[in-house]
């Protein structure tokens, strides 16, 4: 079966989605606990099509959770695992807590983002982990998108560029969702520590990404192999993303 395959963007998300794989194998070889007995909670899963759906796909029990409705709607039509769910509702009405929480790319939407970490913090069993992935605010995406929402105001060009502004790979359905913070890797670092958490282990995602580079330098072949490379060796601060592990502290 190969229906929910991540294909390589510039954004680098079948980079995440392996790193996510490879995090979750190895809690379960380090915890020494059955596949079958691993749970996890998607937070902000959007259409689930590029990590609830997935996971599933590899055997994983996994709920996914939104806000969104038309989204969550959405992903159940596409849902074909008798181990996934997914509901509509927002993490304050989960009550039972989970091995491995995701969280990739939800800080950057929300006003307060501290409260939204220690939700998950609650939710989380004392040995359990967190894989949290959010872009850098300074980074080569943030840039671009900034450029692109000044241009497309200009009448002429508005029509143009309406396409560049549309969400990559159905990440969510929901109009206008925006990012409302730009995180430094210094102050990631520093929210995480305020909300009790311990960074176990982090990747940094690819070097270039963003709206226009999505339609035209990753046609090139080899670019997003390219920008992936590079960012496993360039500092932090530069790169598209993060990918984080958090732990209880």
């Amino acid at each position: 079966m190969t229906k929910f395959i991540v294909k390589e963007n510039s954004y680098g998300h079948k980079k995440r989605i392996q790193f996510i794989i490879n995090q979750i194998d190895k809690y379960i070889k380090e915890n020494d606990i059955n596949k079958d007995a691993l749970e996890i909670l998607d937070v902000g899963c959007g259409s689930g099509l590029l990590i609830t759906l997935p996971l599933g796909q590899l055997g994983y029990n996994i709920l996914g959770i939104d806000t969104d409705k038309i989204s969550i709607d959405f992903a159940n039509t596409n849902n074909i695992f008798e181990k996934v769910k997914f509901e509509n509702i927002p993490i304050e009405n989960i009550i039972k807590k989970y091995d491995i929480i995701l969280a990739c790319e939800i800080l950057e939407h929300l006003e307060r983002p501290i409260e939204f970490l220690r939700n998950l913090k609650s939710r989380l069993k004392d040995d359990g982990i967190i894989i949290l992935t959010t872009p850098n605010g300074h980074g080569w995406s943030e840039r671009e998108s900034r450029l692109v929402n000044f241009i497309i105001k200009l009448p002429i060009l508005k029509y143009v560029l309406k396409a560049i502004k549309k969400n990559v790979g159905n990440i969510t359905l929901k109009e206008n969702d925006r990012h409302i913070q730009t995180f430094s890797f210094q102050s990631i670092k520093i929210l995480f520590d305020k909300s009790n958490f311990i960074i176990q282990e982090w990747q940094n995602g690819p070097l270039f990404g963003g709206p226009i580079i999505e339609r035209t330098m990753a046609k090139i072949p080899g670019f997003k192999t390219l920008s992936n490379m590079l960012g496993n060796i360039v500092s932090s601060k530069y790169v598209l993303v993060w990918y984080f592990v958090l732990k209880n502290k």
